[in-house]
């Protein structure tokens, strides 16, 4: 079966076709990909055709994760409308924020297992006034905190509880000793109501990274161990299928990304106060 990419130009539409894939194919360096009457055609029709020979080159051959992941959005970006479904992706694997990505362009070519950080954007400032709006429910009781201790994984001072795990006497034993006023803040920032309210925060950046439907990794650390001071780490992981993802979408349609990673550290101080050391938020670079 013929296989082409076929490209949008000012003029007209040209395809890099299967001799043009072949060529890129077993190309060992850029300039032989390249044709001075396909820059003439180019310049004169209002076509990209060398542009694109050469993105597809960078595609299959360069080493680097990253520019791979460019130039198949920079292609994508390039051709027709009738293309652009040929151009999926899917990501098998994400942890502590590193993406692992496969990338097709159908009948063409498949590159997988590809390892990247993707592109992340800190959302201290809108996460901060989000949890400014809830940090009044906190209850000196963990009552929030406890009921959570079913529905996330948690690890208290590098001892982790899978959820369901951690009991009310594990956490007693950790929080016994802090005041009022700190167990309130914990139980506001280490509990659901801390997590919706930073993915609230999220969504109101409008930068199309919202986390939709549930999460398929919430994971909560806490450790007492310096200063009094109680240091929080929030780790929240959604990878849907684009059939899920398309269904949640309609409920948040800004959504942009199925898979999204997000790192907070939080420390509270024995008075209560908060501190963000740092929360962000990552895609896989594809847009």
């Amino acid at each position: 079966m013929a296989t082409e990419i076929r490209l949008e130009g000012a003029l007209l539409n040209i395809a890099i076709n299967d001799y043009d894939i072949s060529k890129i194919q077993n190309a060992t360096n850029k300039s032989d990909v390249e044709s001075l009457w396909g820059k003439i055609t180019d310049w004169f029709c209002g076509t990209r055709k060398e542009e694109a020979k050469k993105a597809l080159f960078d595609v299959i051959h360069n080493d680097n994760p990253d520019r791979k992941i460019e130039c198949f959005n920079q292609l994508r970006d390039m051709v027709s409308p009738a293309y652009k479904d040929k151009f999926t992706y899917k990501i098998t694997e994400v942890n502590d924020n590193l993406f692992t990505v496969n990338l097709l362009i159908t009948d063409i070519l498949s590159i997988e297992n590809l390892s990247t950080t993707g592109k992340s954007i800190d959302i201290t400032s809108a996460a901060s006034h989000s949890l400014d709006g809830v940090m009044n429910r906190g209850d000196f009781n963990l009552e929030q905190l406890k009921k959570d201790a079913t529905r996330f994984t948690y690890t208290l001072n590098s001892k982790l509880y899978k959820h369901g795990f951690l009991t009310e006497l594990e956490l007693e034993k950790i929080t016994v000793n802090m005041p009022k006023a700190q167990k309130k803040s914990l139980d506001v920032i280490a509990s659901q109501t801390g997590v919706i309210a930073i993915k609230n925060g999220i969504h109101e950046l409008g930068c199309g990274m919202s986390f939709v439907g549930t999460p398929e990794l919430q994971s909560i650390s806490i450790s007492t161990k310096k200063d009094d001071v109680v240091k929080v780490e929030l780790n929240l992981i959604q990878n849907h299928l684009n059939e899920r993802f398309d269904i949640y979408k309609q409920s948040l349609p800004d959504a942009k990304y199925p898979c999204l990673s997000m790192k907070a550290n939080i420390d509270i101080d024995n008075k209560g106060n908060y501190y963000i050391r740092e929360i962000k938020v990552s895609h896989p670079g594809i847009d």
